[in-house]
């Protein structure tokens, strides 16, 4: 099986738990940021995360990289993919937890495309509930959790 198989396989796998987490989990709740001081970025694992005071906003963390160790990401801060998110490599079969309430955003205008991709053999959790959400999205600000209002905004 080649490599490009593989990768479709994974995000097959990936688009799957997405949809599922948007069928099962939707609640028209808390965007789910939070107010976060200069540097209080949690740390998951070994991806690297960095903090943006944006104005108009009490601040996010861009995460991106490769994650090689397993980790969990929290709840209660807004999160922000800062180009691709890998979860494992050929050499490490890491699993990336993300908490009920968590929200994980693409930039909807990048040039870059942005993404998650979970390697083959690495595994991401991630249950959330009608009461906590995990939701993928953009940065557009405007989902209402109308699957058809904001199509191709997140896809896998």
């Amino acid at each position: 099986m080649s490599f490009h198989s593989l990768r479709k396989w994974a995000l097959a796998i990936v688009a799957s738990i997405v949809a599922s987490l948007v069928l099962t989990g939707c609640s028209s709740g808390s965007k789910g940021s939070a107010d976060l001081a200069e540097g209080q970025c949690p740390t998951v694992g070994d991806l690297v995360i960095s903090f943006v005071n944006a104005l108009g906003s009490n601040g996010f963390c861009l995460i991106g990289g490769t994650l090689t160790q397993s980790a969990v990401l929290p709840a209660g801060t807004d999160w922000r993919l800062d180009g691709t998110l890998q979860v494992g490599s050929a050499a490490s079969a890491a699993t990336l937890s993300i908490q009920a309430g968590a929200t994980l955003r693409g930039d909807a205008d990048s040039s870059v495309p942005e993404y998650l991709y979970v390697f083959p053999g690495a595994s991401l959790l991630s249950i959330g509930s009608a009461s906590a959400p995990i939701i993928f999205s953009s940065n557009d600000d405007d989902y209402d959790l109308d699957p058809g209002a904001n199509i191709g905004e997140w896809g896998g």
